[in-house]
């Protein structure tokens, strides 16, 4: 199946099971509620700190200090979010649509929603840890080719503008492979129930073995994100009726990757036909 035909599958299935963004919906509203009742428990003082923060002369120098006993709350609320809550809502909204994808059932409620996110709660901690170390180890070695690219570039204008956009190629290249991985990873736990260490070499060797395939499949994903990044940006100037529209937007690209995540892993894995993707 081409790269193309994975966002057509993605696209047809949304609009054939449209309670898929229902999913999307809890998973933003529980986010926003963590966020809301975050703020108030970390108190006045972290709001009134807030306020000073000054955008266009902000410095680590010259940074407002935190309020007493504000620092220790503020990373236990961000630890909290990215070891249980992220973890908790893309388990819910990946696992469901990998249930709605492989049964007829398209269980959407609240508590079907919770019940997801339970039921695979550790295999997204360990596959959400993992995705933020990869991704870290995949940002320090961009900037490391950058950085390398411009020493060889050395005082030369032409030469430096020459290896600058040899260093961008060959980083966003990196990163475009890296988030193929990370495609084909959330289809093999979340579709493929396999275990986190196996679905991760799994999809390492895949996207290996399938460099251009999967270098066409996230080139198509960014530019959908990109457009509906500018189209989210434009609705959101608009009061009410724009900022829904914003998030029905927000809501449907969650879903489509989430769904084009577990077609990406059932169509490279079948084996009645060759997995070759081309546009």
């Amino acid at each position: 199946m081409s790269a193309t035909n994975i966002l057509r599958h993605a696209w047809r299935h949304l609009l054939h099971k449209p309670g898929n963004l229902v999913l999307a919906f809890w998973y933003l509203f529980i986010l926003f509620f963590f966020q809301l009742f975050a703020m108030r428990g970390l108190g006045s003082g972290f709001q009134h700190w807030l306020k000073a923060l000054n955008p266009s002369k902000m410095s680590m120098t010259n940074l407002p200090p935190l309020p007493h006993g504000v620092a220790l709350k503020l990373a236990l609320t961000y630890l909290t979010m990215i070891l249980i809550v992220f973890p908790f809502v893309i388990g819910a909204l990946y696992g469901g649509v990998a249930d709605s994808l492989k049964t007829a059932n398209n269980q959407v409620g609240l508590f079907a929603f919770f019940r997801y996110g339970a039921r695979l709660f550790w295999e997204s901690i360990g596959l959400f840890v993992g995705i933020v170390l990869g991704t870290t180890i995949m940002l320090v070695a961009g900037i490391a080719i950058n950085l390398l690219f411009t020493l060889l570039g050395g005082h030369s204008s032409v030469l430096s503008v020459i290896t600058s956009v040899v260093a961008a190629i060959i980083t966003l290249t990196i990163m475009f492979l890296w988030f193929a991985v990370v495609l084909f990873w959330l289809g093999a736990v979340y579709f493929g129930g396999q275990r986190i260490w196996v679905s991760f070499t799994e999809a390492l060797g895949w996207v290996w073995h399938h460099k251009a395939e999967s270098l066409r499949l996230l080139l198509l994903t960014a530019v959908i994100v990109l457009v509906a990044t500018i189209f989210f940006s434009l609705f959101s100037l608009v009061p009410i009726i724009g900022q829904f529209f914003a998030i029905m937007l927000y809501a449907g690209v969650l879903t489509l990757i989430a769904i084009e995540a577990n077609i990406f892993y059932r169509e490279a894995t079948r084996h009645d036909i060759p997995p070759v993707y081309r546009i």
